[in-house]
């Protein structure tokens, strides 16, 4: 291969890479200014918008329920919500005010610059983001399965 394809190739494949890290800064500053502890124990992160996709954010609740309460290290951030009457009717009173459950109530997550349009998992590890997944209707499933392994390995 001549060397200036080797140098077009490689500027098309880094310059495609997402750009994790400053999105990952931005995170965490964003859950810092939430709560400046919950990162130290948590494993897995789901961000939930409340105005996104319906069967998703069903799921993530459902999900949430079933499991919150199994695994220490999941939490759920909710952002982007009108009323907190209705997110407590949609979660249930005993979820929606669990510890676990952090509310974004100063769109700190917009503030940074993140858009978040459908319910996403972020994945720690030690403190710091190792991955991030937005949730689909079409991986719904094997999104939960991954959540449930990578928390199980981590205890």
């Amino acid at each position: 291969m001549k060397p200036i394809t080797i140098l077009i190739l490689s500027i098309c494949i880094f310059s495609c890479q997402p750009n994790y890290k400053q999105e990952e800064r931005q995170m965490i500053e964003a859950f810092k200014k939430m709560d400046e502890n919950f990162l130290a124990t948590a494993e897995c992160i789901i961000i939930i918008p409340e105005n996104s996709c319906g069967i998703c954010v069903e799921g993530s609740i459902s999900f949430l329920k079933k499991q919150i309460d199994v695994h220490k290290g999941l939490y759920a951030v909710v952002n982007s919500y009108s009323n907190s009457k209705d997110l407590k009717l949609k979660f249930g009173k005993s979820l929606f005010e669990g510890p676990r459950i952090i509310l974004d109530k100063d769109e700190n997550i917009s503030k940074a610059g993140l858009e978040i349009t459908s319910p996403t998992v972020i994945f720690i590890d030690k403190g710091s983001i190792k991955d991030i997944i937005s949730i689909k209707p079409s991986i719904m499933e094997q999104t939960f399965e991954t959540v449930l392994n990578h928390i199980n390995r981590s205890q």
